[in-house]
């Protein structure tokens, strides 16, 4: 039944699920803009604060996040950018709200050419978001998935792999969200795996290979 499922929901909504995530924003943070637009907080100054402080050769991504990534009332800043010239070029720096202004509190290093897409997604249950980053590591290459659980400033990457596309969705209609990673074969097919939170760790609960997939988003 789950092969069937993983199938049917790949070809009915990858496409229209993967569009949406190709933005680094999605669809689950627009409450949390517009709780910023009602406070007045400023994004651009935040921009021209890190554009400051950070090394001119720093590429400062357009990718500027506000949310309450660990629910403890307090909303951190998100900001992705490349460092080109160290050897784990992709970053993703965390600051806190803490007596009213912005303060460091960690900073996720990963190698890589770019960004692919990043989601802020609870896949652990536990009303926590979690940092869902993909990376490319060049063409033709497949792209590297990391998934990092932030608490009280601790940053602790709890899954990596690899994948052609990744979408995160409640496929089993349980109330979870469960994790699917589609990777693209030599033989033209596609392996899509089915991942979900269990027992502390995120598990493999079945794959699936997918012939004759035309409508391919790779």
């Amino acid at each position: 039944m789950i092969r069937k499922l993983i199938g049917t929901v790949v070809v009915s909504t990858l496409i229209s699920v993967i569009s949406i995530g190709c933005s680094n924003k999605n669809v689950e943070n627009n409450k949390v803009y517009e709780t910023i637009n009602n406070k007045d907080i400023n994004i651009e100054s935040i921009k021209g604060v890190l554009k400051g402080k950070l090394p001119q050769d720093i590429e400062l991504k357009d990718n500027i996040e506000i949310l309450d990534l660990d629910n403890d009332g307090k909303l951190e800043c998100i900001v992705s950018y490349i460092n080109k010239k160290e050897n784990r070029p992709l970053r993703i720096l965390i600051l806190s709200m803490e007596n009213d202004r912005w303060v460091f509190k960690n900073e996720i290093k990963n190698v890589g050419e770019n960004f692919d897409k990043v989601l802020y997604k609870d896949i652990t249950n536990d009303e926590k978001l979690e940092i869902i980053a993909g990376f490319k590591g060049g063409e033709n290459l497949s792209k590297g998935i990391s998934i990092y659980k932030y608490e009280k400033g601790d940053i602790k990457e709890i899954f990596r792999d690899y994948y052609s596309n990744y979408l995160v969705k409640d496929v089993v209609s349980n109330g979870n969200l469960e994790l699917i990673l589609m990777k693209k074969e030599d033989t033209g097919e596609i392996l899509a795996e089915l991942y979900e939170y269990k027992n502390n760790e995120i598990l493999k609960l079945k794959e699936t290979h997918i012939k004759n997939y035309k409508e391919t988003p790779f």
